[in-house]
């Protein structure tokens, strides 16, 4: 026979230094995810090899701000086309 416990079997925790809040658990997972993935973009040579070193540094500091945006083809694209007029004007 087996025993109830009142245990989870499986727990999620979401590593986030600046907000410990359970209650609001999901959304500090869905941004963690996000900031991942827009800095994983910013990591590739394929995507950033067109733009400066000044520029790739400059957009791997607003990773922090790109959390609260959807990782999404359309914002991809429109982050390219002001990286690259960034790039025409200076």
């Amino acid at each position: 026979s087996f025993k109830e416990t009142s245990k989870p079997i499986l727990k999620l925790e979401v590593d986030s230094s600046a907000n410990n809040y359970t209650e609001d658990m999901e959304n500090e997972f869905i941004k963690s995810v996000r900031q991942k993935y827009w800095n994983t973009l910013f990591n590739n040579a394929e995507f950033m090899s067109l733009f400066t070193s000044n520029l790739k540094q400059k957009y791997l500091q607003h990773v922090e701000e790109l959390k609260d945006y959807d990782f999404s083809l359309f914002n991809i694209y429109t982050l390219r086309i002001q990286m690259s007029k960034e790039m025409i004007q200076g």
